[in-house]
């Protein structure tokens, strides 16, 4: 399970969670219907073509370093994002750092309301 399924693991137990992503068409669906299953609002969840994004690497002692031994952007590579209307106003954003560009052009779509930002 990657960052961001293991991220809307917790945030469901004390708010709502809106999320926007990509998935490609080899995203198990046992994950959809996890998140699903967890009243994550998947209205900003685009399905294409292709294959998900994928990152490989490794930690060693210190587990705040990753060492990046491959990326595949995948679907991701073309990713346009679309915020849903019900999302704009969001209070919380957590932006994954791996993909920072994209999100930063996520971010900019969203009314900025006493927002917090949590950059991963």
């Amino acid at each position: 399970m990657d960052q961001h399924v293991i991220f809307q693991r917790r945030p469901v137990f004390f708010t709502d969670v809106n999320l926007v992503a990509v998935i490609g068409d080899d995203f198990p669906q046992e994950h959809i219907d996890f998140l699903e299953s967890r009243n994550v609002d998947l209205a900003g969840l685009q399905k294409t073509e292709g294959q998900t994004f994928r990152w490989k690497g490794r930690y060693d002692y210190d587990l705040n370093e990753a060492h990046t031994l491959e990326t595949h952007l995948n679907v991701f590579e073309t990713f346009k994002p679309s915020i849903p209307e019900n999302y704009r106003d969001a209070e919380y954003v957590f932006l994954p750092i791996s993909i920072l560009n994209c999100s930063w052009k996520c971010f900019s779509r969203l009314i900025i309301r006493n927002s917090s930002l949590a950059i991963r």
